[in-house]
């Protein structure tokens, strides 16, 4: 994704995030998710500076730090599933999650009727 803000432009996507925004990882144990049962997948958690996902998302989420969780193949290394939890004060918790299928298929994305 290609944004502008006057005179620069910014490729921003989840790759660029997770290559960059990242502030603090942890490995966990392998787990399964419900999309794979009986595949245990890297596990990981951690924080990530949410300032290019909030410009990813057109402010849907907030420019603060998020925690974020992650489960990768540990044979192909394929991202399968992401969870993102922002905290707004103390009495509120948002949960995105995104899943990952259809690895390596080609699609056709067509412009939009004016």
């Amino acid at each position: 994704m290609v944004f502008s803000n006057g005179n620069i432009h910014v490729a921003i996507g989840l790759k660029h995030i997770l290559e960059n925004d990242i502030l603090e990882i942890v490995m966990e144990e392998p787990a399964e998710i419900e999309s794979m049962p009986g595949k245990d997948l890297y596990h990981l958690t951690g924080t990530l500076d949410a300032a290019n996902l909030s410009t990813m998302t057109y402010g849907l989420i907030d420019k603060d730090e998020i925690q974020f969780k992650i489960w990768i193949d540990p044979d192909t290394y394929d991202l399968h599933q992401m969870q993102m939890i922002e905290h707004s004060g103390t009495n509120f918790e948002r949960i995105w999650m995104i899943n990952f299928w259809n690895f390596d298929l080609a699609y056709t994305i067509e412009a939009p009727i004016p």
